[in-house]
C-alpha cells in the first residue's frame, strides 16, 4: 500500500508539474499573441482573457480583472469615461449576440463585429466555438478575434478604385480588350462590343487567332497575328489598321510586364480614313487645277511679253516719226533752211 501510495503521490506531483508547465506555456503563448483570446461561461462571464483582449478591447488593468464579468461591464465603463461623446464607445451595439448564436446552435461560427473604441472605428473578425467539458457537455464559449480594421479599409478603398476604373473602362469611346498571353479574351468594354458588333458571348473566352480568322481579310490575318506575337514577346509595335466588317479599325497592343496580359485599344477610324481619302482627292484635284492655271498663266505671260515687244517697238517708231516731224517743222520755219 505504501508503495502504491508513493507511486500515486509521485504521479500526482508529476501531473501537477506538467500542468504548471503547460499552464506557463499557455500563458506565454496567449500573452504574446496579437490576436485576442478568451473563454466565457454559459452566463457570458469571462473565465479567461489574454493580454491582447484586455489591452485592446476590454481596457482591463490586468488579466484577472475580466474574470466573472461580462462585456457590458467594460462597455459601460468606457462610455462613462466620456458621457459627452456618444460615439466614444459603440463597439458591438448593432452587432448580433454572437455568444448566444453559438450557445443556441452549439456550433462554431465566424462573425464580423464592429463599432467605435476610444472614438475610433474598429472591426474584428471573430471566431467562436462551444467550450465542452470532459463529458462533451457545453459549459461556455471560447473565442478569438483579429483586428481587421486596416484590411477592411484597404478592401473598401480597393473596391472604390475598382468601381472607378470600371466606370472609366466602360465610359471610354475606344474599344478595350484584355487578353492573356495565350490569346484568350478575358474582358471587353461596351465600346468594344459596339465597334465590332460582337456580343460578350462572341468575344469572351475566345482565342484572338480564331477571331482574326473569322473577321479579318485573309491577307491581314498574318499581319495581325505577327503583331500580337511580337507584343507577347515584349516588343513595342506600331498601331496597325485592319478592315473589319466594312469598317477600318486601328489597333494598338501593349503588354503588361508583370501579368503578361495584352491590352488592346481599338478605334473605329472609318470616318477618318474616308475624310483622309476625300482630302487626298481634293488635294490632287487642286494640284491639277494649279497645273492648269499655271499653264494658262504661262501662256498669258508669253502673250503679254509678245504684246509688250510689239508695244515697245511701236512706241519707238512713233518717237522716230515725231522726231522727223519736229526736224521738218524746224526746216520750214528757218529761211536759211528754206533757201538751202
Amino acid at each position: 500500500d505504501i508503495t502504491e501510495r508513493a507511486k500515486a503521490e509521485d504521479s500526482l506531483i508529476k501531473s501537477r508539474e506538467e500542468y504548471k508547465h503547460l499552464s506557463r506555456l499557455f500563458d506565454t503563448i496567449s500573452n504574446n499573441m496579437i490576436d485576442m483570446l478568451w473563454a466565457k461561461d454559459m452566463e457570458k462571464k469571462y473565465i479567461f482573457a489574454n493580454k491582447s483582449i484586455c489591452d485592446h478591447l476590454l481596457i482591463a488593468g490586468n488579466k484577472s480583472e475580466p474574470i466573472g464579468k461580462t462585456d457590458l461591464f467594460f462597455a459601460e465603463r468606457e462610455r462613462n469615461k466620456h458621457p459627452e461623446d456618444p460615439e466614444w464607445h459603440t463597439f458591438g451595439e448593432i452587432c448580433r449576440d454572437s455568444d448566444q448564436v453559438v450557445i443556441d446552435t452549439k456550433k462554431p461560427g465566424v462573425f464580423e463585429e464592429y463599432g467605435n473604441m476610444k472614438g475610433k472605428f474598429l472591426v474584428l473578425m471573430v471566431h467562436k466555438s462551444p467550450l465542452l467539458d470532459d463529458d462533451g457537455n457545453m459549459i461556455g464559449v471560447v473565442g478569438s478575434a483579429r483586428d481587421v480594421t486596416k484590411v477592411k479599409d484597404f478592401q473598401r478603398k480597393l473596391e472604390e478604385s475598382e468601381s472607378m476604373l470600371q466606370e472609366i473602362f466602360q465610359s471610354v469611346n475606344e474599344g478595350i480588350v484584355l487578353v492573356d498571353n495565350n490569346g484568350i479574351v478575358l474582358h471587353v468594354n461596351d465600346s468594344m462590343k459596339t465597334i465590332t458588333g460582337l456580343s460578350s458571348g462572341e468575344l469572351l473566352s475566345r482565342n484572338v487567332t480564331d477571331l482574326a480568322k473569322e473577321n479579318l481579310l485573309p491577307s491581314q490575318v498574318p499581319v495581325f497575328l505577327r503583331t500580337f506575337s511580337q507584343t507577347v514577346e515584349g516588343i513595342k509595335v506600331e498601331p496597325i489598321e485592319v478592315d473589319f466588317k466594312n469598317k477600318v479599325l486601328e489597333i494598338f497592343l501593349s503588354c503588361d510586364e508583370i501579368s503578361g496580359h495584352i491590352t488592346g485599344i481599338v478605334r473605329d477610324v472609318t470616318e477618318r480614313k474616308k475624310a483622309e481619302k476625300e482630302l487626298k482627292e481634293h488635294r490632287e484635284h487642286l494640284q491639277d487645277l494649279v497645273k492648269e492655271r499655271t499653264k494658262k498663266l504661262e501662256e498669258q505671260n508669253h502673250e503679254l511679253e509678245r504684246f509688250n515687244e510689239l508695244f515697245i517697238g511701236r512706241e519707238f517708231r512713233i518717237k522716230e516719226l515725231k522726231d522727223k516731224l519736229s526736224r521738218l517743222e524746224q526746216k520750214l520755219e528757218n529761211p536759211k533752211n528754206k533757201s538751202s
